[in-house]
């Protein structure tokens, strides 16, 4: 019993210093596929639909990303979003709310400027890519020194097999039954918006927050001297 309460401490915890954002994306994507089993005319309203948002459905570009197939799809992201949190727990709520508001924008507009092979797109895959990107080259760029910051292995394999992953899908198509779990095609397009989103997003974010802390980006990177000490 206390182990379970430990456990229950130890999660407020996280919700509480860095967890909450995940999770609120998490509670949205799950509030409107409810809303949309309920009335599925959501979708349509909702869904990202190139020829809809360049007609004036701006909101689109994010809430596409947010709506999904069915319960088998969202679920399959939601796994994904848990596997960003376990990899990346250094991470506070004001870098994560950051990092998700910079790649759900970005993502959606280098969508945008892609060439689809379907008139629509919904899921949260490709915002995931870029999650995992942008928490990586966040991590790697940031001076912040948190207990898991000296991990530098995870973002370099984090990098490397998303990059592995994007490139496959571009030279040989989706991954074997990625189509079936997902309920519906794979939209490679998303993925390859994703990944140069979270690159950029990773960067603006440790960019920024470099510049209000009065020290460049990657300023202790190994390898990287001050100067002013030779």
């Amino acid at each position: 019993m206390n182990k379970l309460n430990d456990g229950f401490t130890a999660l407020g915890d996280w919700l509480r210093r860095s967890g909450w954002p995940l999770l609120a994306l998490a509670a949205l994507s799950i509030g409107l596929s409810a809303l949309i089993q309920w009335n599925p005319e959501v979708q349509v309203v909702l869904r990202f639909e190139p020829l809809a948002i360049w007609g004036g459905a701006v909101w689109q570009l994010v809430t596409g990303q947010l709506v999904h197939l069915g319960w088998s799809h969202l679920g399959l992201n939601l796994l994904g979003l848990l596997l960003v949190a376990v990899l990346f727990p250094g991470i506070s709520a004001k870098q994560w709310l950051a990092l998700v508001v910079a790649t759900l924008l970005l993502a959606g507009t280098i969508l945008l400027g892609l060439e689809m092979p379907f008139d629509w797109y919904v899921g949260l895959s490709g915002f995931l890519h870029g999650l995992l990107v942008a928490a990586a080259v966040y991590e790697g760029l940031s001076e912040d020194k948190s207990p898991h910051a000296e991990d530098a292995w995870i973002k370099v394999a984090v990098l490397f097999v998303v990059t592995l992953k994007v490139l496959w899908e571009h030279f040989a198509g989706p991954l074997p039954m990625t189509a079936e779990l997902a309920e519906g095609p794979v939209a490679i397009a998303g993925h390859q918006a994703g990944w140069v989103a979270g690159l950029i997003a990773g960067f603006i974010v440790a960019a920024v927050e470099g510049r209000r802390a009065g020290r460049p980006v990657g300023n202790d990177l190994p390898g990287r001297h001050d100067e002013d000490n030779s």
